[in-house]
């Protein structure tokens, strides 16, 4: 039985390793990747993913961007369609109701991924996929408004520049004793590369309930990686993922005679008594003269005394005839005329307001704060990753910030090989493309890489047959018994002949 199993496992092997690289492989029944290579056109796509019609006060559509089917936009591979968001500067949302709904238990392993292209320059935008656990019919998606329950993950890059530039994270946690539901959001994140318009970029989350961490990976390689976030001094969300333990009494005021200044002005230093604080800034300069020629008697603007009133001017209607002003001819370069006003220069007297020096406040008593007290709320999260709802549903909802981004090939799914499977047939495909790797020996490499994955796949959805796994116990210690034995054997046979003589 046991030289059957190599055979079959051998067999199997080769297979696997000999898969070609269009191949396609099963997803698990709690899986879902949508690649859109189904879709014919734009009016097919829109019969599974649907936009939402919700309007503001004024009337106006919300989500005002327009989204379409692409394809031959994702270079260097088969799976090259994907969803277009046409329009720019624009909010942005559509959703797709899951066939099959995802149950994610404490101990389960969720992974999100997707694939995002941006075609132009952008300053401000993101590429948010949402996980919904309220999303029954396509109804629900026709009526989504930004404020929508049932959000259980939020994930994906976030740029705005200069401030935000990175992938986002929260989680849903539903508070065990308030019942309240709330999105708790990472607080250090990852840069995004999301401004890199050169290729696309795969955007990977994975949360391993078992360990309860998690790990945020672009294109295929570790941006961070997170074990026991339930240690606040690790990992930080807000708001926090658990109560704390006490919280301030806002009972308690801060009592009259409590000094918390600081620094304090010098009671010893005086103003002294040449300090005159009514000296302006500046004044008029003394040694200024009026220039020769200057006569300020003569205005500048006088009546044009060729003007005259109109005939259809009414003076009962209009009022007096007033001819307009124009500059006096008397006024030159040469002879200046109106006001003459000296120029101003700083005032050397002026000291401005006198204060005082500040010192340390010798009664200093420190910032002050509430005592803290027990927080009635409190309990302890052992599970702060768990996800809460079954997931039902996806989004995609952001701040389309520059137009013709392409998102493609949504995974949603319990099992990492998969993801990886997926990753390796799409975007590092096209990445070898990109990098000028497409050739007989970079392709082998790749079928040699995907036959590897796909066994690793099969070996983890096959349970080991228990009489197999007692062969191999056997088979590996079988070395170790035989000493044993022989050792045994060597000491009956000496005290045998010990007492024959």
């Amino acid at each position: 039985m046991r030289i059957a199993y190599l055979q079959w496992l051998f067999l199997n092997l080769g297979v696997a390793k000999a898969v070609l690289l269009r191949s396609n492989f099963t997803l698990g029944n709690d899986s879902w990747w949508e690649h859109f290579q189904a879709y014919s056109d734009t009016k097919h796509l829109n019969e599974e993913w649907i936009t939402s019609e919700a309007t503001d006060e004024e009337g106006a559509k919300i989500y005002g961007a327009q989204w379409r089917l692409s394809q031959g936009r994702l270079r260097g591979s088969e799976w090259d369609k994907g969803l277009l968001v046409r329009t720019s500067n624009v909010a942005a949302m559509i959703g797709h109701v899951l066939e099959t709904p995802i149950n994610v238990l404490e101990t389960d392993t969720l992974v999100v991924q997707y694939e995002v292209k941006v075609e132009n320059s952008l300053t401000c935008g993101g590429a948010f996929i949402k996980l919904m656990s309220n999303l029954v019919d396509v109804e629900a998606l026709e009526n989504y408004l930004p404020d929508t329950k049932g959000v259980e993950i939020v994930f994906g890059p976030d740029y705005c520049a200069p401030e935000t530039n990175g992938v986002q994270f929260a989680v849903n946690k539903v508070h065990k004793i308030t019942n309240r539901s709330e999105l708790k959001y990472l607080q250090e994140t990852p840069l995004s590369r999301f401004t890199d318009t050169s290729q696309s970029h795969l955007y990977t989350l994975i949360i391993d309930g078992s360990t309860q961490s998690f790990e945020i990976l672009i294109d295929g390689k570790t941006a961070m990686a997170r074990e026991h976030i339930e240690d606040k001094k690790k990992v930080s969300f807000k708001p926090p993922i658990a109560p704390p333990l006490t919280i301030p009494d806002v009972s308690v005021t801060k009592p009259y005679d409590w000094d918390d200044r600081l620094r304090i002005a010098d009671p010893e230093i005086v103003k002294p008594d040449d300090w005159n604080e009514q000296e302006p800034l500046m004044i008029p300069d003394p040694n200024s003269a009026k220039p020769l020629g200057w006569n300020s008697s003569i205005p500048l603007y006088i009546l044009d005394p060729e003007a005259q009133e109109p005939s259809w001017w009414e003076e009962s209607k209009h009022g007096e005839w007033i001819p307009p002003m124009i500059k006096n001819p008397l006024c030159t370069a040469e002879h200046r005329c109106n006001a003459w006003m000296p120029k101003f220069v700083k005032n050397p007297k002026h000291k401005g307001t006198w204060k005082r020096s500040a010192v340390i406040n010798p009664n200093y008593m420190g910032e002050w704060h509430p005592p803290e007290i027990e927080n009635p709320l409190y309990y302890e999260e052992t599970h702060p990753l768990r996800i809460e709802n079954e997931i039902n549903g996806v989004i995609l909802e952001f701040w389309s910030g520059s137009p013709n981004m392409l998102i493609s090939n949504i995974y949603v799914g319990k099992n990492v090989t998969e993801a990886k499977i997926i990753g390796n047939k799409t975007w590092v495909m096209r990445d070898r493309v990109f990098r000028g790797l497409d050739d007989p020996t970079g392709r082998k490499f790749m079928n040699n890489r995907l036959g590897n994955l796909q066994a690793t796949l099969q070996n983890e959805r096959e349970s080991p047959n228990p009489f197999d796994r007692i062969i191999d116990c056997m088979l590996q210690q079988f070395p170790k018994y035989l000493f044993t034995a022989v050792v045994m054997l060597l000491a009956t046979l000496i005290l045998y002949y010990v007492l024959l003589t």
